[in-house]
């Protein structure tokens, strides 16, 4: 029994009108295909003469299938990483986002500077700003960035100027 009046789904209606001409297309190809079959008595011609057809209707959904494909394969690798992969010059700066935080891997960081960053200074200039995530330890963005203005290198100079704008400011600005 019916309850009201229904609902107009644009999305579900252009998904019948889609898989409907999908069919259709496909049905055409098909019968064009047996029709010249049965006229030519060979099954070779038959097909290489409706090539054509196949051609016509059916490239675009398989252009369409590869592309999808290959946007859910990306979308398969990448979407736990999502948001989270930062890269400094060429070297790949893991980050760790933990209750609006961000927290990057000193490991990569020392491969980004050149040299490490004293662990000592920085729990000296602040203690809870240096944490352990996956046997890694891990520093603080706004304690990176109070180390990195400590340092005069240019490496240290741009590597600074990333972090604020590329993992500091995009952090704070989702508050």
């Amino acid at each position: 029994m019916r309850r009201g009046k229904p609902v107009y789904d644009a999305q579900r209606h252009e998904r019948w009108h889609m898989t409907t001409a999908r069919w259709i297309k496909l049905g055409a190809c098909v019968l064009g295909t047996l029709l010249m079959q049965h006229w030519l008595q060979n099954w070779t011609a038959a097909l290489v003469l409706t090539a054509t057809l196949w051609g016509i209707f059916l490239a675009p959904e398989l252009i369409g299938l590869f592309g999808d494909m290959g946007r859910w394969l990306r979308w398969a690798r990448w979407h736990e990483r999502e948001g989270l992969h930062y890269e400094f010059k060429g070297v790949h700066i893991r980050v760790q986002e933990e209750h609006r935080e961000r927290w990057l891997c000193l490991g990569d960081l020392g491969r980004a500077l050149g040299e490490p960053p004293n662990e000592l200074v920085l729990r000296r200039l602040n203690e809870d700003g240096v944490r352990e995530y996956e046997r890694q330890l891990y520093v603080q963005d706004e304690l990176l960035l109070k180390y990195l203005a400590e340092r005069s290198s240019d490496r240290a100079i741009s590597l600074r100027t990333w972090v604020q704008r590329t993992v500091f400011h995009p952090a704070r600005q989702r508050r």
